[in-house]
């Protein structure tokens, strides 16, 4: 966007398509089941917010908008450039400054920062004619800087991630109480949340909250099992390597660790 005309056309063909997908997640539950959850977690605060945002303020936005946005955000005190590959340092340095140098240094602002003032369960429900139901956990949690995050993505595997997980065993192979569970994280600079998605019949849903809460109290209890962390440490390594694989993924991790 830095030489963008950002003409108005092109921005009133942009609002269609977002629009559209904005309507098309309304209408996959297990996508919607998450938007609902980030709005009950996280309230008022921009981390509740729909990333795609909502019609009426897609509709609203004006060019000027943009433009401020732009001008605002995207300057070089405001910028990681991240370069991987069979490059000569000397050279990438002389094509940032030939792009770049037209950039002129903003005002960073900060973000503002989340909190957990959460005192009691928080329940969102919304309802729709369906033999489905699409149940998610959420739990705020460490942020992406915090030296136990490995820690997290190691309890994250153990206990919902993949075929061998806990809750994919105990809900879906032992049970069969499920189509799909698992459990993610989503980590930001200063908090995170730990989520667990079940997509369930109807009629199962108070056995597989019921479960999944038993499960939690398991790993509380402290059971694990020394040969589970170690399954994990390898999953979890076997992942990294796998997802540095490519060069523009490689990019991508460098610039991350920056941010």
């Amino acid at each position: 966007p830095l030489n963008s005309l950002m003409r108005e056309e092109d921005l009133h063909k942009e609002k269609n398509v977002i629009i559209e997908e904005i309507r098309k997640y309304q209408d996959i539950p297990e996508e919607l089941v998450e938007i609902l959850l980030d709005r009950i977690m996280w309230k008022n605060h921009p981390l509740g917010r729909s990333v795609l945002g909502y019609e009426k303020s897609v509709i609203n936005i004006q060019r000027e908008d943009l433009l401020s946005y732009v001008n605002k955000f995207y300057c070089p005190n405001n910028l990681v450039i991240s370069v991987a590959g069979n490059i000569k340092i000397t050279k990438v340095i002389l094509q940032v400054e030939k792009y770049f140098k037209t950039m002129k240094k903003g005002e960073v602002n900060n973000y503002l920062p989340a909190k957990n003032n959460q005192k009691n369960t928080r329940i969102g429900i919304k309802f729709k004619k369906s033999n489905q139901t699409h149940l998610s956990f959420g739990f705020p949690g460490i942020s992406r800087l915090d030296p136990d995050k490995y820690s997290a993505d190691l309890l994250d595997i153990i206990l919902g991630s993949g075929l061998s997980s806990r809750l994919f065993q105990e809900i879906r192979v032992k049970k069969s109480l499920a189509y799909d569970v698992h459990s993610f994280i989503q980590y930001f600079n200063d908090i995170s949340s730990f989520n667990i998605y079940a997509g369930i019949d109807s009629s199962k849903l108070r056995e597989t909250i019921q479960t999944i809460l038993e499960e939690l109290n398991k790993i509380k209890d402290d059971n694990l099992k020394e040969d589970e962390l170690k399954k994990a440490k390898e999953m979890y390594k076997g992942a990294l390597s796998l997802s540095l694989e490519s060069t523009l993924s490689r990019a991508f991790w460098l610039g991350n660790r920056i941010l």
